[in-house]
């Protein structure tokens, strides 16, 4: 018999879910500037654009990744979910998902039980 997970005793935080928000807005425009500089700079790159939109690109990972840390909304194994998630073959989805969730603790038990039905079923 299956033993229940315990489940997050706490709630979301409004304040990191906005920084979360922030940081793919901002990530966002990392990728415009690297469009930017792929079209207009393809002979003579403009090394502080380039440098600047790399950073800016990798903004909402590294902030995924640090809050996944830090956190106290997830349980160790919803955090080992999330991070199965945000590193396998949908990766981006889930990055997305992270950043927009209003419910991580459910999404993490979608995960689980996708990844569950994808093993029994293959």
């Amino acid at each position: 018999m299956e033993q229940p997970r315990p489940a997050s005793t706490t709630t979301p935080s409004p304040v990191a879910n906005k920084l979360l928000g922030a940081l793919a807005i901002l990530s966002l425009f990392g990728i415009v500037g690297l469009g930017l500089m792929a079209l207009f700079g393809f002979e003579q790159p403009n090394s502080l654009l380039l440098l600047v939109s790399s950073v800016l690109v990798l903004a909402a990972p590294v902030g995924v990744l640090v809050h996944l840390v830090v956190t106290r909304e997830l349980t160790r194994e919803e955090k080992r979910v999330w991070i199965r998630a945000l590193t396998g073959p949908r990766a981006p989805w889930a990055l997305s998902d992270y950043l927009a969730c209003g419910d991580r603790p459910a999404a993490a038990r979608r995960f689980a039980e996708e990844a569950l039905a994808k093993r029994s079923a293959g």
